[in-house]
């Protein structure tokens, strides 16, 4: 997804044009369980996570491995699959 796609994307309600450079990627996975939190991943392994009206800093989750795939069931659990076939899980404490 390019930037200007993200930007007319209505899940991706970034306010500031540096929320879409740092992540600005050709390919990102969104998943949006419940209004007002989304996760969004992109091709170099990163994540990023929108709640509170805000998207979070950049996190590398994956080192330098597409992820592929995004599904979050609720605000508390997403599963993602990397190119390599590595499954990995958001999970906060």
């Amino acid at each position: 997804m390019s930037a200007a796609e993200l930007r007319s994307c209505p899940a991706f309600r970034l306010r500031e044009e540096e929320d879409l450079e740092r992540f600005a990627d050709p390919q990102v996975t969104v998943s949006c369980p419940a209004r007002g939190f989304c996760v969004a991943t992109n091709t170099a392994g990163g994540a990023m996570a929108y709640r509170d009206g805000k998207w979070s800093q950049l996190s590398v989750v994956d080192g330098a491995t597409a992820i592929t795939a995004l599904s979050c069931a609720s605000t508390t659990f997403c599963v993602a699959t990397d190119h390599r076939g590595n499954v990995l899980y958001y999970r906060p404490t």
